[in-house]
């Protein structure tokens, strides 16, 4: 059976705060401010991902295009991957954590969840 996104995701505004951003430069300081501003972008055109994990039933990944590395980092290629939180009411979103995924992490994350959007 085919799950569909719900069309009303792309269109949601999604919310960061301050708690987050913080923490998260705090975990993942190739993460920069700027990349915090694309991620309204992911949810309204990127992949998007069903987390498969039995604990996170209200969580999608939304997944950036492909990105090259810098000179100096690790040669993989990278994808920005923002894990957002639905409430159950699905009508807001709240980002959760937003990180760089590898090719090998970006595999493992749709293996273990359904695509949504490709």
């Amino acid at each position: 059976e085919k799950v569909k996104i719900d069309p009303r995701i792309g269109r949601m505004q999604i919310f960061v705060s301050g708690y987050t951003v913080k923490k998260g430069q705090e975990k993942h300081p190739d993460v920069k401010l700027a990349h915090y501003k694309m991620v309204q972008k992911m949810v309204h055109s990127g992949e998007v991902l069903k987390e498969g994990r039995k604990q996170y039933n209200r969580h999608l990944v939304f997944l950036s295009p492909p990105m090259k590395r810098l000179e100096g980092e690790d040669s993989d290629v990278k994808q920005l991957c923002a894990v957002v939180k639905i409430t159950t009411d699905c009508r807001e979103l709240f980002l959760q954590t937003l990180f760089f995924s590898g090719n090998k992490e970006t595999r493992r994350t749709r293996s273990r969840g359904t695509v949504l959007r490709p």
